[in-house]
């Protein structure tokens, strides 16, 4: 049986000639003339520039025929395999890298840049005095920024409730917005009751002492007292009007009452001395 040729190859870290198989060439051996030089050949390392971070490193050739060598460190490793991008943060304008995938998240390279640049201020026009001033964008997204100080949002405007006739304060937007009629939310919840009719063609609303009848009700607010129970309420131009110029006060029912007035004359007829006073006249004379 014939022997393979030998072949002559210089070793690749000391030169010398030394002589292989050429199964071993196929194999990817032959490359080194000893041991030493081998151990010396795979430890042969290369310089080489991070692609992150820029910075010049060492590493060796078995590694880059892997497909290593591309980045200095791990972070580097996780941080160019994620795609980075440098931007230009919007507080310090210093340029920082960021991942793709924060490409719209991050606009600040650091913390304190972050809460400074989010509490840049707009400036606004105060609906009271109409002075300019700054405010956060939070604040105007949360329906504030309005007014400049508290003095101004406390002034406002003073309107008068529509059912106890009482002065309050309220903000002009609450006025653009249709509301700021009522003081509390019990004159609101009584202002805006109409009530219903019953079966008589009275009117009854519902107040703070129960279900009554409306045209009553005007007569005590009139009076400032609570009705006797003999004494009834007149209407003159019909049920459906409860204002109190239509209405009258009289003692006893309604076909056989008769108002203060008369009853003082029946008494001044007598020789008692009899003085009315002036509401109950005016309710006598249907105002």
């Amino acid at each position: 049986m014939r022997r393979p040729t030998a072949i002559i190859q210089h070793c690749k870290i000391c030169k010398n000639k030394f002589i292989t198989q050429p199964s071993a060439i196929k194999k990817g051996r032959g490359k080194f003339c000893s041991d030493a030089c081998r151990n010396l050949g795979r430890r042969a390392r290369k310089i080489r520039k991070c692609q992150v971070c820029k910075k010049k490193f060492t590493i060796c050739l078995s590694k880059i025929k892997i497909g290593y060598g591309k980045f200095c460190s791990r972070k580097c490793s996780y941080l160019g395999r994620r795609t980075c991008q440098i931007r230009r943060c919007q507080f310090c304008k210093k340029g920082f890298t960021v991942v793709l995938s924060r490409k719209g998240i991050s606009k600040f390279c650091s913390r304190k840049c972050y809460g400074l640049g989010e509490r840049t201020r707009q400036t606004r026009k105060c609906q009271v005095c109409k002075k300019k001033f700054n405010t956060f964008p939070s604040r105007i997204k949360k329906g504030g920024g309005k007014f400049c100080s508290k003095k101004c949002r406390k002034t406002s405007q003073i309107r008068k409730c529509q059912y106890c006739k009482k002065g309050f304060t309220t903000y002009p937007s609450v006025i653009k917005k249709g509301l700021g009629k009522f003081c509390s939310r019990k004159c609101g919840g009584l202002g805006r009751r109409v009530g219903g009719i019953n079966s008589d063609g009275y009117r009854i609303i519902t107040t703070d002492n129960g279900v009554m009848l409306e045209h009553r009700y005007v007569m005590q607010k009139y009076l400032g007292r609570k009705l006797k129970s003999t004494e009834t309420v007149h209407h003159m131009k019909g049920k459906a009007d409860n204002d109190i110029s239509n209405l009258t006060l009289k003692e006893k029912a309604h076909s056989q009452g008769q108002t203060y007035e008369e009853l003082a004359d029946i008494l001044r007829s007598v020789g008692c001395t009899v003085k009315i006073p002036r509401k109950l006249l005016q309710v006598s004379h249907g105002h």
